[in-house]
């Protein structure tokens, strides 16, 4: 119960939908399973002998504590894999895990196809690179699948810290674990600015057999390490030293440290000394935590086969179950067309023997070859007298023209002057005949016709004026209508 309580003062970040994290150190195998709601339900730790014995200790781990049919996350110590710094190679995320193995061949023994790789950004435009074998993730992948456990994530351990004291914008953090070397880590707002090794110093330092010698060589190395990040991160002030070491009197190193550095220096967890180990709070951190790289990339990932017996099966018979749903609709639908086509045969029937009515109606009503010659007969000479009433029309006009218009204007002109015996009227054609008082009457007479409506544009074809021994003017005259141009 005290375990769980003092966990409970770690402060969480991030969660994911994980129930299990299994970190594999040099000294043992650690497992943490999750209650929900953030809670820690169960841990288990399995000491680790020899530093390839992990692979037995792992599955016996996994035994112990029933773990199965779950997702995990995977944190893996650093004789797992190796880490250096580059140059930042400006590629994105997506790309890394391709791209990195081949940026960094020249910096260890490997060959590309048997590393995988993946980093994050740190300070003046570098990125820490992680490598670890294929075979390393392989066998662990090959040791968790009888148990039915599939990896969500594989991260280093260096990583994992950055979550224990979230709530601190900067802070360094010194761990230890069993058989491995003590380790000094620096993170800034999230992101991680130091890691050392301090091979220098070996266990225990606090207790019966400590050394105080090697407690001088250890806050030596932190304040060197301490002098540096401040040369460095001109902005950054880390004043807060925590620690998590096994089998350490938290106690008495944090009042030796104290002593020693001008920092302020904690436990990491400081209800009780001696009972935590550094593997336990990694599982823990590693339980509730996402991290920043996964090497567990695409390429490790297991292929899905597709074409198992039972997706075969049922393939065949949701393919089965479609025709049938298909055949049974086209089935439905030549129903409705049948039904469709016996409705507009029976119409058809009906409107062949109704045409049948009309055709002998329209037989019954065709008139006989003596009553179509006689509608022609009828036809002719209705315009046959068509064209007589026109030629009576033309004609009444023309003697209209002729009798009342002519005669009105000649009783308008040459009163005194000229006496005509003689109007002949034809058509257009007027004949006069008479007597003038003298010759020049004559010409006056005729130009004074285009003064009137019915005498105007008439011309004349004769001309004839005589004077008898006497002295009487007579005279003939024929005109004819000018034609219209």
């Amino acid at each position: 119960m005290k375990i769980m309580d003092a966990f409970k003062k770690l402060k969480l970040s991030r969660s994911v939908n994980v129930t299990a994290s299994i970190v594999i150190l040099q000294g043992g195998i650690y497992i943490a399973k999750s209650g929900g709601n953030k809670a820690l339900k169960e841990q288990v730790f399995m000491p680790v002998s020899q530093p390839q014995a992990w692979r037995d200790s792992l599955v016996s781990a996994c035994q112990k504590m029933g773990l199965s049919d779950c997702c995990v996350n995977i944190v893996i110590g650093s004789h797992l894999y190796q880490s250096f710094q580059i140059e930042n190679p400006n590629i994105l995320k997506e790309e890394l895990p391709g791209a990195l193995p081949f940026l960094v061949k020249d910096l260890i023994s490997d060959r590309v196809s048997d590393i995988v790789a993946d980093g994050v950004d740190i300070t003046n435009g570098k990125m820490q690179v992680y490598i670890s074998q294929v075979s390393v993730i392989e066998t662990i992948l090959e040791l968790l699948k009888p148990l039915s456990i599939q990896i969500s994530n594989v991260t280093p351990d260096e990583l994992v810290w950055k979550y224990a004291k979230p709530e601190q914008n900067s802070f360094m953090l010194l761990s230890h674990s069993a058989s491995a070397e003590f380790k000094l880590l620096a993170f800034n707002e999230g992101n991680l600015h130091l890691n050392r090794s301090l091979r220098g110093i070996t266990a225990p330092l606090t207790g019966e057999l400590s050394n105080s010698f090697q407690l001088d060589s250890l806050a030596l190395e932190l304040q060197r390490s301490l002098d540096y990040l401040s040369a460095q991160l001109h902005d950054v002030n880390i004043n807060h030293l925590y620690f998590r070491c096994d089998d350490e009197d938290d106690a008495e190193l944090s009042a030796e440290l104290q002593k020693r550095l001008g920092v302020q220096v904690a436990s990491l967890l400081v209800d009780e000394p001696r009972v935590f180990r550094s593997g336990e709070v990694l599982s823990w951190l590693g339980l509730f935590n996402k991290p920043d790289i996964n090497l567990y990339n695409d390429r490790l990932k297991p292929k899905v086969d597709h074409f198992t017996l039972q997706n075969v099966i049922i393939s065949w018979g949701v393919g089965l179950a479609v025709v049938g749903m298909i055949t049974g609709y086209y089935q439905w639908q030549l129903n409705q067309l049948e039904s469709h086509f016996t409705v507009l045969s029976s119409q058809e029937q009906s409107y062949q023997q109704e045409l049948g009515n009309l055709n002998s109606q329209i037989e019954s009503h065709k008139p006989s070859a003596a009553k179509l010659a006689a509608i022609k007969r009828l036809q002719e000479d209705i315009e046959s007298k068509k064209s007589s009433l026109k030629v009576i029309d033309n004609f009444d006009e023309g003697m209209q023209i002729g009798y009342s218009g002519v005669m009105s204007s000649l009783a308008q002109l040459g009163k005194g002057n000229i006496s005509l015996t003689k109007i002949y009227i034809s058509g257009e054609d007027v004949n006069f005949v008479g007597y003038a008082r003298t010759p020049d009457v004559v010409p006056n007479w005729i130009q004074s016709f285009e003064n009137e409506l019915h005498l105007i544009g008439r011309t004349f074809n004769q001309l004839d004026i005589k004077t008898d021994e006497k002295g009487l003017v007579s005279f003939v005259l024929n005109t004819k209508a000018t034609e219209e141009k």
